[in-house]
């Protein structure tokens, strides 16, 4: 998973709050960001 903020942030933010984290922006394969959202056909 993939996210435009700090990693550490946003895990302190969910543990603090007592929800799970913000969904992730993109999503990685083998370490390298897959498609993503939107995506378009072009």
């Amino acid at each position: 998973e993939w996210w435009h903020k700090d990693v550490e942030v946003i895990e302190s933010q969910a543990n603090s709050l007592g929800v799970p984290p913000s969904l992730s922006d993109a999503h990685t394969i083998n370490g390298k960001p897959g498609p993503l959202f939107p995506c378009s056909e072009k």
